[in-house]
């Protein structure tokens, strides 16, 4: 009986790789398509549709950044995903935000300051956010269970209501309030405390 259960327990990598980088091959397709299109109006039929195109891709990549997250969440969770692949999950778009300001960044500055720079707001929000909708996801993931008796614990727990009010927290601090004005002034101070010649 034992050996049977933990047959079916026993979790499934094979989806695990594909789905932890949904959100950054989000981010990173998106980005290119950006890339290519922005300031070429001529390949569309008419400049409208070069901006209802331009403005759906820009609004997807920040999908990709902030709440992709609720894309694979349920399926990682049914395939019993370990807590490091879930956290994987989470960080996978606003990482791929990082790295590709990371690279942008470099052409202009040295590798230690692009670095810092890659960390910005918006990477700080979006981490944020990804964490706030996981709690969601999860929260989704436990009704459906219930729902199929699946899964019989509790719907909410303080943990994700903590990951929720925090990660939603972070986002408004570093994003959102008065368009993120007061969390820049922190962010540069850390960049003058780190950088700033003496």
């Amino acid at each position: 009986m034992n050996g049977h259960h933990n047959d079916v327990e026993r979790p499934r990598a094979w989806p695990w790789a594909v789905l932890v980088v949904i959100p950054a091959i989000i981010v990173v397709k998106v980005d290119v398509a950006i890339s290519l299109l922005a300031g070429r109006p001529e390949v569309f039929p008419s400049v409208s549709v070069y901006r209802v195109v331009l403005n759906s891709e820009a609004v997807l990549r920040y999908v990709g950044i902030f709440v992709a997250v609720v894309c694979v969440w349920g399926v990682l969770r049914s395939h019993h995903a370990p807590r490091w692949v879930l956290a994987l999950a989470i960080l996978s778009g606003p990482l791929a935000y990082g790295v590709i300001e990371f690279v942008r960044t470099q052409a202009f500055f040295p590798p230690e300051q692009a670095a810092y720079y890659a960390i910005n707001p918006i990477f700080v929000g979006a981490v944020g956010s990804q964490v706030a909708c996981a709690a969601v996801a999860e929260f989704l993931w436990r009704w459906w269970g219930r729902r199929r008796s699946i899964d019989r614990g509790p719907l909410v727990s303080w943990p994700m209501l903590a990951a929720a009010v925090v990660g939603w927290g972070t986002l408004y601090v570093a994003v959102l309030w008065d368009g993120g004005i007061h969390w820049f002034y922190v962010y540069q101070q850390g960049f003058k405390a780190l950088f700033a010649r003496r």
